[in-house]
Order: structure tokens, then C-alpha cells, then sequence
């Protein structure tokens, strides 16, 4: 018979813990525009049933809580870190632990089941608008968004606490609702969803202390004394945020890294070893969720940092000289930095990301010595093997090594009897003309890691 090859192409990134995706979206690339469509027919029927909601909130809500993407997890907990889980495009949670159970919530208000608000579109998005409009009380109407900001504070389903990284995490919320409001979203290759800017007066929907925090952008011209500057506070010209100008020590700064913010976890133990390498990870939900979770002593979970997508905001939950709890095992030596956003959802790694998690991890290598001029390139601990039926049985390939940190091609030659052996009724040579591709195996030693690992191709290839 001809030389023939099978070729599997496999992706996977190891080394660093990269969380498995904890949903998939419901609707695959080749039908992003049908789910466009279905999106803007239930904006417009929410905004109908609910007109005192202030057009551009909706769409705001599911960009900020899943890019526009309906997700569906597998199961409440199964996300990065056992977090806890948010469901549909518009992120409504079902009453895990430190979170209200939104998606029953909605499902009262509208007469549906939990599961057609939990899993069809068109539900969750006006369950969403039930929702805030049954926070909105007794008001006639919405004069201006930024009145509203409690209102979409329970938008985040995190549960009111006194803890002051909860109020932090349903402020950001908020903050980065009315941000995407006031920059506008105009993407083409988002087929038609759009959010025409408009300009938000953040002082009316946040205290001096939260601007400050959130770093909002926004100034006051004092035209008396010629500046762009308020009592304690001034206008950074790099950032063109305001931050505090030394009379108000109002909000808390990390000792260990100048940018951050201070939004401490309990969830922390001493350290048994030097910081020596850097551990990369991705939330897997948007940013005010993973935040009241990481800092909340129920989850057990935590890391020392966690950026936000929208402008690169840095806080820090665990002093460096600690040992935060986000690699098991390795624990004792790493650091470890949460990125929001999900691994299969390319638009939340903004350039204001990348560059806040680089600065970041450079100060890391300055301060530990840690050679950070290359990722994890060693051995991933990852072995895979697939079988074939050829009609005499079912022969079973031998096992090959996966490389790390690369997309990469294995094959196994069908006429090499040295790289087959009998496992079903076989007997390591492959005398038929036509074969079925019986199983694929994935084994890997190193346990402590999450590996992220994608089977992107299976080719059949004759040669000469």
C-alpha cells in the first residue's frame, strides 16, 4: 500500500496555568451574524417593554458581561478556580455563594423557567431588563444613567457586604458599564451592534473616593484659578484620570507595586520559598465576578493581582511576600496575575491589558530575578496516542511527547508496523486498505497545572 500518514494539530499551553474554558459559546463563528440579529431584535423588544431603561444600557451590560457571547457553562461551578459561574450573554448568576440568584429572579418577573432565562437568548436579555427595571422602584422615568448606578450595581449580581472589595467589585461594575457608555463601541465585525457614545458625568454617579479607585475619566476645569485640578484630587496628563493628590489618603495602595490598588483577600498563608516564576491567568468571566470571588473566603482561591480589560486597571488581593492560593503545588514560588476575560474570547486582551500585565511582570523580573525573557518552554508532561480499527482489530499507536506553548502536528505512519501495536483483536500491522480512527488519548503527568489543550485537526495524508 502507499506511504500514509495520520496527523493530528494540537494547541496547548502549559507551564502556566491557563484555565480550561468553563463554557463554550452557544453560537460558533459561522453563526455570529444569526446571533447578532437575534441580539438586536431583543434589545429592541426589552426596550419596548421596559421604556424607562436608558437606551445603550443593555447592550452596555452584555459587553461588559460577556463581549456580546451567549454562554451556557456546564455546570454552576465550573469555572477557573471552582468560581462561580454567570449564564447567558447578559452574565446572570443562579445564587452561588456571595451572589443573587438572578436568573431565577428574572424568571418570576417574566413567568418563565430559570432554564429558558438560564439558556435562551432572547429570555436572558429581557429577564436582563426585568431586572434593572424592577431596581429602578417607583421612579417615572430616568432623567440621566449616571442616577442610576445602585441600580446597575445589582447588575453584577454580587450580593451587597461589608467587605470593602464586594462594594469595589459592584462599583467596578457599574463604572465599567457607564465607561463602555461613554467611549461608545463600533466594531464592523460585529455586524450592526453598536453603542453610540455618549458623555457620562461620572462625579454623579460615584463619590470622590470610588473616581479615585476606578481612576474615572473625567476632570473639572476651575476656571478662578486656571487649573484642571479639585481639593485632593488632579488630573494625571499621561492617564487623564484623576488620582489623588496627596490631601485625601482615601484610597488604599498596594506596598508592592505603585499602579495597583489595594482590595485585600483572606485568602493567603505564608510563604515556604522565594518568588521565582510568574503564573499567567485568565478569569474566565468578566472582572467584577472573579473579584468578589478571589477575595471571599468561601472560595478558598486567590492570586496577587488581577487586571482589568477595559483600561489596565492593576489590584492586588494578596501581598507579594505571601503565598497566594492559585496553582496548588506550586503556590509556594509563583506569582500569580488574573486577566479577565475568557481564553476562546480574543477581543477581551486589550492593548491597555497587555501592556498593564507586561509592566507588571517586568517588575516582577526586576524585583525577583525571575528570567523572564521567554515563556515555559520545557517538557508539558503531556503524552497522547490514538488508535485505528483496520477490520482484523483495533491497533493502538505508539504514545508521543506534546511540546509546549505551540500549535503543533503529530503523526504516526500507518505503514510502520514499529509504530503500532495489537490492542483490540489486532495485531500491531495495519493490512487494510481503509482504517477508522478508533480513540485518541491525552495523558499527563503533571497534575498541579490547568492545561488548556485543543484538538484542532485530523488529516489522513498518502505519500509518494
Amino acid at each position: 500500500m502507499k506511504s500514509a500518514v495520520l496527523l493530528l494539530a494540537f494547541g496547548l499551553a502549559s507551564g502556566v496555568a491557563w484555565a480550561a474554558p468553563a463554557s463554550v459559546p452557544v453560537a460558533g463563528p459561522s453563526e455570529t451574524e444569526e446571533t447578532h440579529a437575534a441580539l438586536k431584535a431583543a434589545f429592541a423588544e426589552a426596550y419596548l417593554r421596559y421604556p424607562r431603561l436608558p437606551q445603550g444600557v443593555l447592550e452596555a451590560q452584555a459587553f461588559v458581561a460577556s463581549r456580546w457571547q451567549h454562554r451556557v457553562p456546564e455546570a454552576p461551578y465550573a469555572g477557573h478556580h471552582g468560581m462561580p459561574q454567570s449564564y447567558g450573554v447578559m452574565g446572570l448568576y443562579r445564587g452561588q455563594p456571595g451572589f443573587a440568584d438572578q436568573v431565577g429572579a428574572a424568571a418570576k418577573l417574566l413567568g418563565l423557567s430559570p432554564e429558558r432565562v438560564a439558556r435562551d437568548l432572547h429570555s436572558n436579555v429581557v429577564g436582563a431588563a426585568a431586572l434593572l427595571d424592577s431596581a429602578l422602584g417607583e421612579r417615572s422615568k430616568v432623567g440621566r444613567i449616571e442616577d442610576i448606578s445602585e441600580a446597575l450595581q445589582n447588575l453584577s449580581g454580587i450580593l451587597p457586604a461589608q467587605a470593602s472589595a464586594t462594594a469595589y467589585a459592584r462599583a467596578n461594575h457599574a463604572f465599567d458599564l457607564l465607561l463602555t457608555l461613554d467611549r461608545g463601541h463600533d466594531d464592523d465585525d460585529d455586524d450592526g451592534i453598536r453603542i453610540a457614545p455618549k458623555a457620562i458625568a461620572f462625579e454623579r454617579a460615584f463619590d470622590v473616593d470610588t473616581l479615585v479607585k476606578m481612576r474615572a475619566p473625567f476632570v473639572r476645569l476651575d476656571l478662578d484659578s486656571n487649573r484642571i485640578e479639585t481639593e485632593g484630587l488632579r488630573l494625571d496628563p499621561i492617564s487623564e484620570t484623576l488620582i489623588d493628590n496627596g490631601a485625601k489618603a482615601a484610597v488604599a495602595k498596594s506596598t508592592d507595586y505603585g499602579p495597583a490598588l489595594w482590595q485585600a483577600s483572606p485568602n493567603y498563608s505564608a510563604r515556604n520559598a522565594s518568588a521565582s516564576h510568574v503564573t499567567i491567568h485568565t478569569t474566565q468571566g468578566s472582572y467584577a465576578g472573579p473579584l468578589s470571588w478571589l477575595t471571599n473566603p468561601v472560595s478558598r482561591v486567590s492570586a496577587h493581582y488581577l487586571i482589568r480589560s477595559s483600561d489596565g486597571q492593576v489590584a492586588q488581593m494578596v501581598r507579594e511576600s505571601s503565598k497566594a492560593w492559585h496553582v496548588g503545588n506550586h503556590n509556594p514560588y509563583t506569582l500569580g496575575i488574573e486577566h479577565e476575560g475568557w481564553v476562546d474570547q480574543t477581543g477581551w486582551y486589550t492593548t491597555a491589558m497587555y501592556s498593564a500585565s507586561s509592566a507588571l511582570t517586568r517588575h516582577f523580573c526586576a524585583r525577583y530575578s525571575i528570567p523572564c525573557s521567554s515563556a515555559y518552554t520545557g517538557a508539558t508532561g503531556v503524552t497522547l496516542a490514538m488508535a485505528v480499527d483496520d477490520s482484523d482489530g483495533t491497533e493502538r499507536s505508539s504514545a508521543r511527547s506534546l511540546p509546549a506553548n505551540q500549535w503543533t502536528y503529530l503523526e504516526w505512519k500507518l505503514d510502520d508496523s514499529a509504530q503500532w501495536s495489537a490492542w483490540v483483536g489486532g495485531n500491531g500491522v495495519i493490512s487494510s486498505s481503509q482504517v477508522t480512527l478508533d480513540a485518541i488519548w491525552i495523558y499527563r503527568a503533571q497534575t498541579s497545572y490547568t492545561v488548556h489543550l485543543s484538538i484542532d485537526d485530523v488529516q489522513y495524508r498518502f505519500e509518494g
